[in-house]
């Protein structure tokens, strides 16, 4: 979904977990002079296209962290 400025995405990692497509995205919050972060993840499928969200995911993403506990992860 689209940001508001001062809103940042990065290291997004697209994984496999099972059998499943997983989009994560960690975000960086740079609005007011903070730097609040958080990790989101959104279930899919991996096309030619893209990759699009299953149709019962929520827009905004699952919340999996909302501190810097988990920030700018790498799987591996």
């Amino acid at each position: 979904p689209w940001q508001p400025p001062g809103i940042m995405w990065e290291v997004p990692v697209l994984a496999r977990i099972g059998d499943r497509d997983v989009l994560i995205v960690s975000e960086i919050d740079r609005r007011d002079g903070g730097a609040r972060c958080r990790v989101r993840a959104w279930p899919g499928t991996l096309t030619a296209g893209g990759f699009e969200t299953d149709a019962s995911a929520d827009a905004g993403g699952q919340l999996l962290d909302h501190g810097p506990d988990f920030y700018a992860m790498t799987c591996s």
